[in-house]
């Protein structure tokens, strides 16, 4: 394998460590909403009673 292939092949891992760092900071962007969200429910299940009355 000479110097040339392994910069391909180098770029090419870069590029993909990339893509992938991405996609899971795309997926820990969603699970912050998922959290977030079930703590809201969470919150309306304990004053549920309250919010009714008001």
């Amino acid at each position: 394998m000479d110097k040339e292939r392994l910069n391909e092949l180098e770029e090419l891992l870069l590029k993909q460590y990339a893509e992938e760092k991405q996609e899971q900071a795309k997926g820990a962007g969603r699970i912050a909403i998922l959290e977030r969200a079930l703590e809201m429910i969470e919150w309306v299940k304990k004053n549920i009673s309250r919010i009714g009355s008001d």
